[in-house]
């Protein structure tokens, strides 16, 4: 038989003490706990302040790396264009000391 019309349980009814949903705000556990959510949240605010500034950190460096990056590349350019006109003038030199010979 069972079915769904019929009498329910009464202790499925019972009302609830509204008293445990809601503590009383004097009572001293709820201070505590006040407390603690309190000192919880500055936690939370200070390291929210110390990501922001490791990420400004972050992007200092990042901005300083690629600034070195670029120094970097200027020199190594030039010290490709040292190098060809260095072997340059060694090729004009030994040209000169060719014909220096052939002079004496």
């Amino acid at each position: 038989q069972g079915g769904g019309g019929g009498r329910r349980s009464s202790s499925l009814y019972t009302p609830i003490d509204a008293s445990i949903l809601s503590p009383s705000p004097r009572g001293p556990a709820n201070r505590d706990h006040s407390m603690e959510m309190h000192e919880k949240e500055q936690t939370l605010a200070r390291a929210v302040d110390e990501t922001r500034r490791l990420r400004g950190e972050m992007a200092d460096k990042d901005t300083e790396i690629s600034r070195l990056l670029d120094t970097n590349t200027l020199h190594g350019q030039n010290v490709q264009r040292l190098q060809k006109e260095r072997d340059m003038l060694k090729n004009e030199r030994d040209d000169l000391a060719k014909e220096n010979t052939v002079l004496t």
